[in-house]
């Protein structure tokens, strides 16, 4: 195989200032403008943050390493606590149940704790807390 460093050369050189198109650039200055309003709209946007944030983080650091853990195929042999005869006779392993069990728990137990957290924030923030 031919090292050719021709192919990757528009990736180093500089040819100068990035130009964007009319609608980029509209896009641009909408989103900003957007951005500026909300900022200058909520009177409370510390609040409208930890809303997002309290809805959001447990749907990213619980929720759904669950549902992938659930969702996600198990090569053959992947269990490290099956025999060798065990791993041996299929072409693809199954979840176990107490693991189907815990998935299920950390999902709801999720769901209850990010549901609880948005109206703890919520609630603070109409009691002007």
């Amino acid at each position: 195989m031919e090292n050719n460093d021709s192919d990757r050369q528009h990736l180093t050189d500089e040819e100068g200032p990035i130009e964007t198109t009319g609608p980029q650039g509209v896009f641009r200055v909408a989103l900003v403008a957007f951005c500026g309003l909300v900022a200058a709209l909520v009177p409370k946007l510390g609040g409208l943050i930890a809303l997002v944030s309290a809805a959001n983080g447990s749907l990213l650091a619980i929720i759904i390493p669950a549902v992938i853990d659930y969702r996600c195929p198990r090569p053959a042999g992947w269990d490290p606590f099956l025999l060798s005869s065990e791993k041996a006779g299929s072409a693809t392993s199954r979840m176990r149940t107490f693991e189907l069990y815990v998935d299920i728990i950390i999902v709801v137990l999720g769901t209850i704790c990010g549901l609880w957290s948005s109206y703890m924030t919520i609630s603070e923030a109409f009691n002007g807390s």
